[in-house]
């Protein structure tokens, strides 16, 4: 990477630093210590949903639409009691990162700071987006193990309903999920989830019913993140999960690049989704419960 860029880029972000708000994100372990102690819902925004915020285009499975745009809006700007909004921690300091992580999120930080400004709100409290991202991304991977057991504690003893894309297969040949009492799954496009959201919802009501001390962890996007905060209010817990499962992978396999995960879509490995199949895992396959799709895949 060229040095002058670097420190260009270093001078500029400390620059809009000074102009940004006084933003402040909470840790990851606080953020994960307050879902633990009250059961709340989370809804995450990384910069792919800021993006859909801004109708900035981007090489997606989500296509971009006004009603998604205003919906995310929505969620960021009026957080509700019980519905953790979480944003990325790069408001407050960024040294905690990788310099390629440091180096991306500086970037964006100097290009959109102006647009952030104008989503964000200093009397709220941020909490962490990371919490699903824990590993990768971060110079100090000796904590990693930590909030992985958090989510394990998280999961333990609970009933999990797990809305994904067909490709997700979310805690499928690891042990991330190995505390829980149960899993059910619900299977969603993967491509432009958004569509059937009225849809999706439903039946998480539906199956939500059927569930002694259930937990929704919801891996869809954007979508996630307003399915958590369009439910919360009825009762239900639900965690806008992302990428948590492929982060353990990559933990596991103490990986220091975003590589492909055998049976798993991986989009930022560069992943086809033509190159994978249906699997023939008689566990995963009996925790189906219902398989939504668009109308052009009946």
């Amino acid at each position: 990477m060229n040095k002058l860029k670097k420190v260009v880029v270093r001078i500029l972000y400390r620059s809009c630093s000074i102009l940004f708000p006084n933003i402040h994100v909470f840790s990851i372990e606080d953020t994960m210590k307050e879902i633990i102690r009250n059961k709340v819902s989370v809804s995450r925004f990384g910069d792919g949903e800021f993006k859909w915020i801004y109708g900035i285009f981007q090489n997606s499975f989500q296509d971009d639409n006004e009603q998604l745009r205003k919906k995310l809006k929505q969620v960021i700007q009026k957080p509700k009691k019980n519905c953790l909004i979480c944003i990325p921690p790069i408001f407050d300091g960024i040294n905690q990162f990788t310099s390629d992580a440091a180096f991306f999120w500086k970037k964006h930080y100097i290009k959109y700071f102006n647009q952030w400004a104008k989503l964000l709100n200093t009397k709220v409290k941020y909490y962490n987006a990371n919490i699903t991202r824990p590993y990768m991304e971060y110079k100090d991977k000796s904590k990693s193990k930590k909030f992985f057991n958090y989510w394990k504690e998280i999961f333990n003893n609970r009933n999990l309903l797990i809305v994904e894309g067909v490709y997700t297969r979310f805690g499928v040949g690891n042990d991330f999920l190995r505390n829980a009492a149960s899993v059910n799954r619900i299977i969603c496009p993967s491509n432009n989830a958004f569509q059937k959201i009225d849809t999706i919802e439903k039946k998480i009501k539906e199956e939500y019913k059927k569930i002694e001390n259930p937990l929704v962890l919801v891996a869809l996007g954007p979508t996630a993140t307003i399915i958590a905060y369009d439910l919360c209010d009825k009762g239900m817990q639900i965690i806008d999960i992302g990428h948590a499962d492929i982060e353990y992978e990559w933990f596991l396999k103490k990986a220091r690049t975003k590589i492909s995960i055998k049976n798993k879509f991986v989009n930022e490995a560069g992943d086809n989704v033509n190159d994978f199949e249906i699997i023939q895992d008689p566990i995963y396959n009996s925790e189906i419960v219902c398989v939504i799709k668009q109308e052009s895949e009946k």
